[in-house]
């Protein structure tokens, strides 16, 4: 499937909730699991796979936000920042190239290698949709070491008691969508509208954000 944003066509609107924060869960692949490294990490065991030839394949049931959290094992030597990378691979059709370039975190170390360091971590986020859903991760075989990787996912909330849609502080007048029998605000964001808004104390902001197509654009681009 082949997905291309024209932003200059279109409306980009957004939403900013305000909530607390969901407690996240670690998937645990389905095939080709039995591979694993624990790192601690700030005193705490941390559980990764590591991506190989033999691809790691997990199952989930939407609808659901994944953090993929990687990190790239290196000599305790090296001391520069290092480039690795990954794809992702969703319902055995979409694929995602995923890229990273971080220094090493001294501070981590491991299990089974305890004479590799570990660089810092790169997070990558998808959403996905009501149903189930299937995930492959492939390895980038120019890579001298697999990429080690760890996924979280967090249902979504729903706006409720403990929760509030921020309203821009400057007034905009509000695009309504219903979705799952509920209504939210979003408000369109620009270089030439920008957004502010204001909140105070310890929560979980969350920024949902989409593409508003114009009829007229929709018929003359269709995406396939």
């Amino acid at each position: 499937m082949s997905q291309i944003a024209y932003y200059r066509k279109l409306a980009f609107i957004i939403a900013i909730l305000f909530a607390w924060p969901l407690e996240a869960k670690l998937l645990k692949p389905s095939k080709n699991s039995d591979q694993k490294e624990i790192l601690i990490i700030n005193g705490k065991r941390r559980l990764y796979y590591p991506i190989k030839d033999q691809n790691i394949h997990y199952a989930v049931q939407g609808p659901s936000r994944i953090e993929f959290i990687s990190r790239y094992p290196v000599i305790r030597k090296k001391k520069k920042s290092h480039s690795f990378q990954y794809s992702i691979v969703i319902d055995s059709k979409d694929t995602v190239i995923v890229k990273h370039r971080y220094k090493v975190q001294r501070s981590i170390r491991s299990v089974q290698h305890p004479k590799h360091s570990y660089t810092y971590s790169g997070n990558y986020f998808i959403n996905l949709d009501k149903g189930p859903h299937t995930i492959e991760l492939l390895e980038d075989k120019d890579q001298k070491y697999p990429v080690l990787i760890r996924l979280i996912t967090k249902e979504f909330e729903s706006v409720g008691k403990k929760k509030k849609i921020l309203t821009p502080m400057v007034h905009k007048n509000a695009v309504k969508l219903r979705t799952d029998n509920s209504t939210i605000s979003y408000y369109e964001c620009s270089p030439e509208l920008p957004l502010q808004i204001e909140a105070n104390g310890e929560r979980t902001m969350r920024v949902m954000t989409r593409l508003q197509f114009s009829d007229l654009w929709a018929r003359r681009n269709p995406i396939d």
